[in-house]
């Protein structure tokens, strides 16, 4: 009998051990479970946090960059068209549409364009083409708009477009400004044409010329060719100089200073530009300013020839001052 009750004992012991362990384990995976949920919810907010910045960045983007987006999902028929691609396409804000046909159907292009942008969509979507570029013209509100539009298909393993996304451009401002550019060049072209006269442009900073058919038909004086300036020189060509009239005449010197003119090293250059001098109506001399302040050999003119001089910034502003003084106008560029 004491025994059966010592059995008893041990039984409900053991059997109460067993359940505070179990108890205890239970209340271990209720933590577990509460930190890893306290987790998950963490990992939720700071990802969320994140999209949201991400997105208010992309709104950001869109806004500064003035660009219209779109975006067709092709399983769907869904077509997502940003606020500002509906003020571009001249639509009031909030509209939707039904789908990619619904909003083709509604898209205000150019009757003029409108084959030629269904002809390239066709390609990019053929595989033809890495990326649609196009520039094309609406008609909003009676007025004509110009517009550049850039897309990509994104495709599946088939090569199927699975999606169609872009982005719209206005640039009227900038196709008028080429309008003008042109019309403005056509008319210089047509003014200088008219004129029989040549015409030239000398970039002194970048050392690039410009001459035009006319100017390119020049005139050679004979003579001795140097070698190194190709330029010709002594008798025949003074001689040749002197039967000519010019109307204006560009000359450069080897140094300059206000009391000795205008020198070159060589006697025979000198007679050649002397003789120029003479000619010439009006005279213009060009050079850098490393020229200024100091002589050469042979004079062949004073400042005061010349109507103008033309050089670099380097010229120093007392010697321009000193040449204003004598009659002469100094452009620094």
């Amino acid at each position: 009998m004491g025994l059966l009750l010592a059995c008893i004992v041990a039984a409900a012991w053991l059997g109460g051990a067993g359940r505070r362990r179990a108890e205890a384990a239970l209340r271990q995976s209720e933590q577990k479970l509460r930190e890893a949920r306290n987790e998950l919810d963490t990992k939720v907010a700071e990802r969320t946090a994140a999209l949201r910045y991400s997105e208010e960045r992309y709104a950001l983007a869109t806004a500064a960059s003035e660009e219209g987006f779109w975006d067709w999902v092709v399983a769907t028929d869904d077509v997502y068209v940003s606020p500002r691609l509906l003020e571009i396409y001249g639509f009031p804000p909030g509209t939707t549409f039904a789908g990619r046909d619904d909003f083709i159907s509604r898209f205000p292009l150019h009757p003029e364009d409108r084959l030629t942008w269904q002809e390239s969509v066709a390609a990019h979507f053929a595989g033809q083409t890495a990326r649609f570029e196009k520039e094309l013209r609406t008609l909003r509100g009676g007025e004509t708009r110009w517009l550049q539009l850039t897309g990509l298909a994104t495709r599946n393993a088939s090569g199927e477009v699975v999606r169609w996304a872009g982005a719209t451009k206005d640039i009227t401002v900038r196709k008028h400004a080429e309008q003008a550019l042109r019309l403005s060049e056509e008319r210089y072209a047509r003014a200088m044409e008219g004129s029989a006269a040549g015409h030239w442009d000398w970039n002194l900073a970048s050392d690039e010329m410009f001459l035009s058919e006319r100017a390119q038909d020049l005139l050679c004086l004979g003579g001795r060719v140097r070698a190194q300036t190709l330029g010709t020189v002594d008798h025949w060509a003074v001689a040749m100089l002197e039967t000519v009239v010019l109307d204006l005449a560009f000359m450069g010197a080897n140094g300059i200073t206000l009391q000795h003119g205008m020198t070159v090293p060589d006697g025979a250059v000198a007679a050649v530009k002397t003789m120029a001098v003479r000619v010439s109506r009006r005279r213009i001399f060009v050079g850098d300013s490393s020229k200024f302040g100091s002589d050469s050999f042979v004079r062949f003119a004073e400042v005061t020839d010349f109507e103008r001089i033309v050089t670099d910034s380097g010229l120093p502003v007392e010697f321009a001052k000193q040449l204003h003084g004598r009659g002469v106008d100094v452009s620094r560029v």
